[in-house]
C-alpha cells in the first residue's frame, strides 16, 4: 500500500508542485502586501498544483521506455505504477485542476485550460520538439506567476520580473536536463538540443539564457530603490546561476532550482 502511494506521489513530483504553490503565494504577497491569501488565490494554487502534477504524471507515461535507461527508479519503469493507471491518474489530476479553475475569473481559467493543453502536447511530443520543448516547459513555469497575476487582476512589475526570470532560468535547467539524459534520449531517437547541436553548443545556449534571467531580477533595483536583503539575495542567486554552468548537469540542475527559490525569497524580502 505504501509502495503504491509512493509511486503515485512520485508521478506527481510533489516538490515541483509545491514550488508552483509557493510561487503563486509569493506573487500574491508581492502584489497585495498581505500574508492572508484570499479564497481565489488558494483555489488557484491548488489548481496549479493539480494541473502540473497531471502533466508530470502524463510525461512519465510517455517517457516510460526512455526512463528504463535514464531513470529506472521512476514509478513506471520500477513497476510501482502500471502505465495505464498512470494515464488514468493524470486525467484525474487534470480534471481536478480544471474543476478548481472554473471558480476563478475568465482570464485565469483560460490560462489554466491553455496550459493543460500545452502539457498534454509536451508530454506526447517533447522528445521531438528540439529547443521548442525547452521553451514550452519554461513557459509553463513562468506562466504560474502570470496565473497568479490573472487571479488578482493585476500584472505589475513584480509579476513580470518573476515570470521573465523564471522563463530563462527554466530554459537553462531544461537544457542541462537534456544533457544529463543524452544517452537514453539518443537510444530512443529523440531530437533534443544536445543531440542536434552537441553538448558543448547546448551548454553555451544554457549559459546565454542566464544573462537575461539575471537582468530581469536586477530590473526592480534599476526602477526603484530596493532594501539590502533583496540585493543580497539576488546576488546570491546570480552567483548560483553562474556556478551551475561549470558543474555536471545533474548537480547543475539542483543549483538552478535552488537559485529559483532564492529569487522567490528575494521578492518576499523586497516586498517588506
Amino acid at each position: 500500500m505504501l509502495l503504491t502511494l509512493g509511486g503515485y506521489l512520485g508521478l506527481m513530483r510533489v516538490p515541483n508542485g509545491l514550488i508552483a504553490v509557493v510561487s503563486i503565494l509569493v506573487t500574491s504577497y508581492s502584489v497585495t502586501r498581505s500574508f492572508g491569501p484570499g479564497r481565489a488565490v488558494l483555489f488557484g494554487a491548488a489548481a496549479a498544483f493539480l494541473i502540473l502534477s497531471g502533466g508530470n504524471s502524463l510525461n512519465d507515461y510517455f517517457d516510460r521506455e526512455i526512463d528504463v535507461v535514464n531513470k529506472p527508479h521512476r514509478p513506471i519503469p520500477s513497476g510501482r505504477v502500471a502505465p495505464h493507471r498512470a494515464l488514468i491518474f493524470a486525467a484525474f489530476l487534470f480534471c481536478g485542476g480544471l474543476g478548481l479553475s472554473a471558480f476563478l475569473n475568465a482570464g485565469a481559467l483560460a490560462l489554466a485550460v491553455l496550459n493543460t493543453c500545452l502539457l498534454i502536447v509536451y508530454a506526447r511530443y517533447s522528445k521531438a520538439m528540439h529547443l521548442f520543448g525547452n521553451l514550452l516547459v519554461a513557459w509553463m513555469t513562468s506562466s504560474v506567476f502570470l496565473f497568479a497575476g490573472a487571479i488578482l487582476g493585476r500584472i505589475d512589475l513584480h509579476v513580470v520580473v518573476l515570470a521573465a526570470s523564471a522563463f530563462f532560468i527554466m530554459v537553462t535547467r531544461e537544457i542541462l536536463k537534456d544533457i544529463e539524459d543524452l544517452e537514453g534520449d539518443r537510444r530512443s531517437g529523440a531530437s533534443t538540443l544536445p543531440i542536434r547541436w552537441g553538448v558543448k553548443r547546448a551548454r553555451t545556449v544554457a549559459g546565454l539564457c542566464v544573462l537575461p534571467a539575471v537582468l530581469a531580477i536586477f530590473l526592480p533595483v534599476a526602477v526603484r530603490p530596493m532594501d539590502g536583503p533583496y540585493l543580497a539575495l539576488i546576488l546570491l542567486a546570480t552567483a548560483a546561476l553562474g556556478t551551475s554552468l561549470f558543474l555536471q548537469p545533474g548537480k547543475a540542475q539542483k543549483v538552478v532550482k535552488a537559485a529559483t527559490l532564492v529569487v522567490l525569497l528575494a521578492f518576499i524580502a523586497g516586498s517588506w
